[in-house]
């Protein structure tokens, strides 16, 4: 490989700026800035076929950041793909709350046309869950009478070893890891992780020739102009006003152009599961980081966070409005942290 292309790619100023560009795509849901950054680190790793030889600790730094960006699109993956990384990358969904597998990968399988393909599919995401091996929590648990070590994969056979194959319902997800002898040494954080695990395995279980609808998601305006969603095949009332004042809410504002246009075929991108940062000239240039709007001041006491945090209590943790709201609040939260000098941060 190229020294000098070696050398530029190792400037660390870059790579973090590189960082900073990526964590972006990631908070923003960035998909068409991640499609295009993806475009050109496979052509990197295409001409430069020796990169992980000729210096392997730099391959990684660009490799894990390609690893990321297609977790970003991954539905955009060949099957090979997804199943590869969901058995030797699922970290990636812990490090960033902001990212929604099951959203992704609903939609990808809401494009499988047959109900069997789709069965098919969601078999063998969980075959690829049950075959990781990445390290998940300290030391070993006790499966079955034999002690293993912490992984993905043992954790998923312990749950259901105890729980059953069959579908599993909430609370009883709640109570194994609050009393299980083994979910007892994991910290808060590894709980929390141990049951989006769960709770995304479980969706994988629901049989799509059982529930056709439930990887569809669209909007209906009704002729009263109330916005009905219906997700994950159950239907569901949406208040217009809390809609409009999140302002991030892709299933509003695909209903308002709809409305607007009075379901003109003019808006198909529109049902595209992407928003892009390419609206800035800096997006398209992989080294620079994309600039973020700042928040408008809020004109009551309580700052836009803490009013969105109040109106949680209105909502229950299932309904549209409340994880809508959750989103927003996170998106916020992180683009405060970015506006703290580092120093600031580290304490």
């Amino acid at each position: 490989m190229n020294q000098q292309i070696l050398k530029n790619l190792n400037n660390l100023e870059k790579i973090e700026e590189f960082r900073e560009t990526i964590e972006d795509i990631i908070v923003f849901d960035s998909v068409g800035d991640a499609r295009k950054i993806i475009v050109e680190l496979e052509a990197l790793f295409s001409r430069n076929p020796d990169f992980e030889k000729a210096d392997y600790s730099l391959f990684s730094v660009y490799n894990n950041f390609l690893i990321s960006l297609k977790f970003v699109a991954i539905f955009d993956l060949s099957d090979k793909e997804i199943f590869n990384l969901l058995s030797h990358n699922l970290d990636y969904i812990f490090k960033y709350p902001e990212y929604d597998l099951e959203r992704k990968i609903k939609y990808k399988i809401s494009n499988i046309l047959s109900l069997e393909n789709r069965d098919e599919f969601k078999t063998k995401v969980r075959q690829a869950l049950l075959s990781n091996k990445m390290k998940f929590g300290q030391g070993k648990i006790v499966v079955s009478g034999l002690e293993q070590e912490a992984t993905i994969s043992t954790w998923l056979k312990d749950c259901y070893m105890k729980l059953g194959i069959n579908k599993i319902d909430s609370l009883k997800i709640n109570e194994y890891l609050v009393n299980d002898s083994n979910t007892k040494n994991l910290s808060a954080k590894e709980k929390i992780n141990l049951k989006i695990l769960l709770n995304f395995f479980e969706k994988m279980k629901v049989s799509s020739s059982d529930s056709p609808l439930f990887e569809e998601s669209f909007v209906a305006i009704l002729p009263n102009q109330e916005i009905m969603v219906v997700s994950s095949g159950q239907p569901e009332k949406i208040n217009l006003d809390l809609a409009k004042s999140l302002h991030v809410s892709t299933d509003y504002k695909m209903a308002s152009k709809l409305e607007k246009s009075k379901f003109s075929d003019q808006d198909d991108d529109l049902f595209l599961p992407e928003k892009s940062l390419s609206s800035s000239p800096k997006a398209s240039n992989i080294n620079v980081l994309p600039s973020v709007s700042a928040i408008p001041s809020a004109p009551k006491p309580l700052t836009p966070i803490e009013e969105l945090e109040q109106s949680l209590v209105n909502y229950s943790e299932e309904s549209f409005e409340y994880k809508a709201l959750l989103q927003e609040i996170k998106r916020l939260k992180k683009i405060e942290l970015k506006k703290l000098p580092k120093s600031d941060v580290k304490k």
